[in-house]
């Protein structure tokens, strides 16, 4: 996700401006009008362009108009929601549940101020804040529900998933016109999800990993059409089974296993 908001080929080609600046070697038979280099002339009369140039310039417009139009959908979109949001927000006064959520937070050894909140129009929960994160979780659920989808926005945060969720809108609105980014971008959240569960599944008892199943799987099941931001315990029918396997399956890790997973990512 960094490598494409920050891609490598575009530090190596500044570069390689840059160097060439500094060696004095720009005006070469490279650099002329006719070369296969895009390449500008700053005249006193005038501004002179070649081809290669000016199809960099006609690719980038039409590249930054779909990206603009893009974030701009998207924000608007986002805007809408958190203001039909914010006419349902109400304080958690139940405190048996803002002690859970202290309870968990110090357990998972999380420092960030997290704002606990409820909402009568989500039938999932939606967490929102890189820094200070806000938890808002869906009405019309018993207290042993709710403390099972505070747990699960709770290991969300520690794993940052806020800044990923950033970062894929980055990416979408940059690089729109590349289909990968969007099969990125679909199992990233899938993978986001399923490092949720391990964790879980890793800490709880066995019995609260048969509530927390059966949980994902009446969320799931409801027709109830639900907002793109709060889809937490969505997913199609495929992806919920993967997900109740591994939360009642999980298996603890070898640190082999584990170094060389990183090891194969780190190499990729």
């Amino acid at each position: 996700m960094f490598l494409f908001v920050f891609p490598l080929s575009a530090f190596l080609y500044f570069t390689n401006i840059l160097i060439t600046n500094l060696s004095g070697s720009r005006f070469t038979a490279n650099y002329t009008l006719y070369g296969k280099l895009p390449t500008i002339i700053f005249t006193p009369a005038r501004i002179i362009t070649n081809k290669p140039f000016n199809n960099i310039l006609i690719i980038g417009g039409i590249w930054a108009l779909f990206a603009i139009l893009i974030f701009l959908y998207n924000a608007i979109s986002y805007l809408r929601f958190k203001k039909t949001l914010h006419l349902s927000l109400k304080e958690v006064e139940i405190q048996s549940l803002n002690g859970y959520l202290d309870q968990q937070k110090r357990f998972m050894n999380i420092r960030r101020p997290i704002h606990l909140l409820q909402s009568s129009i989500l039938d999932s929960a939606y967490t929102t804040g890189i820094f200070k994160p806000i938890i808002i979780i869906p009405g019309n659920y018993s207290d042993s529900d709710l403390k099972i989808i505070i747990f699960h926005e709770l290991v969300h945060i520690k794993n940052h998933d806020m800044l990923f969720s950033f970062l894929r809108f980055i990416n979408l609105g940059l690089y729109w016109f590349n289909p990968f980014i969007y099969i990125l971008n679909y199992f990233s959240k899938q993978v986001n999800d399923l490092a949720c569960d391990e964790y879980i599944a890793k800490n709880v008892s066995s019995k609260s990993r048969e509530e927390y199943a059966q949980l994902i799987i009446r969320m799931a099941a409801k027709t109830v059409p639900s907002y793109r931001y709060s889809e937490t315990f969505k997913g199609n029918a495929k992806f919920v089974k993967e997900r109740i396997d591994c939360i009642m399956n999980a298996q603890k890790q070898s640190v082999f296993k584990k170094t060389i997973t990183n090891l194969t990512a780190g190499i990729i």
